[in-house]
This record gives structure tokens, C-alpha cells and sequence, in this order.
């Protein structure tokens, strides 16, 4: 067996054994801590797989956003962006990331951050 087919094996098994553990531990009413010491878990190795396996279901959940733009909009938008330039970057909640160059068309990222806003209330 090659390293890499060793390497993804063990890491299926240590995904499956935590998926395990952080479902025990949600089923048990026990807080992590009181759990941990029962199962003889490392209750920071248990906190950092909770947060993982949350972010993969939130990015399994993860709705792609069409936001509908006029192409004059865009190349508007476009036409200022030069290579090496590191743009804006706004985070809408968890979900979504935007990325604006430093001379965006105003109009489109309104409207953008209209529509995530909705999408954000209705949610």
C-alpha cells in the first residue's frame, strides 16, 4: 500500500472516529469537559472537531448567491483592476465573501449587499 493511500485511510478513520466522538458527546446532555474525562478524550482535540465538522456542514450548506449585473456594471466595475492588487475583502455573516477592487462600481456592490442582506433575513 503506498504512503498517500496509508495517509488517507488513517485520515477517513480519525475523521469517522471524531464524527463519532462529537456526536456521543452532543447525545450525552454531558458538558465537553465533563464528557472528555469520561471518554478519555482530549477536550481540546474534541473542541477543535466540533468547529471543523460545524464549517463542513456550513459549507455543505452554502447556497450559491446569482446576483444579476448589467455588463456595463461590470466592466465598469473591471476596468480599474490591475494585476498585483490586493481588493477588499468583506465578509457577509459566515457565509459569504466579496472581494472588491480598489475602484469598484458602487451601484453593483449595493445592490449585492442588498440581495445577501435578504437572503441573511430570510434564512
Amino acid at each position: 500500500m503506498s504512503e498517500s493511500n496509508r495517509k488517507r485511510r488513517t485520515s477517513a478513520a480519525k475523521l469517522g472516529y471524531w464524527r463519532e466522538q462529537v456526536a456521543a458527546w452532543r447525545e450525552s446532555g454531558l458538558s465537553r469537559t465533563a464528557y472528555c474525562r469520561r471518554a478519555g478524550v482530549s477536550a481540546s482535540s474534541l473542541g477543535h472537531w466540533v468547529r471543523r465538522l460545524v464549517r463542513e456542514q456550513d459549507s455543505r450548506d452554502a447556497v450559491p448567491v446569482v446576483v444579476a449585473v448589467a455588463p456595463q456594471q461590470l466592466a465598469s466595475a473591471l476596468s480599474d483592476v490591475r494585476p498585483g492588487r490586493v481588493p477588499l475583502r468583506l465578509h457577509v455573516g459566515e457565509r459569504f465573501q466579496v472581494d472588491i477592487a480598489e475602484d469598484f462600481a458602487a451601484p453593483v456592490l449595493r445592490r449585492l449587499l442588498d440581495v445577501l442582506a435578504g437572503m441573511e433575513r430570510s434564512a
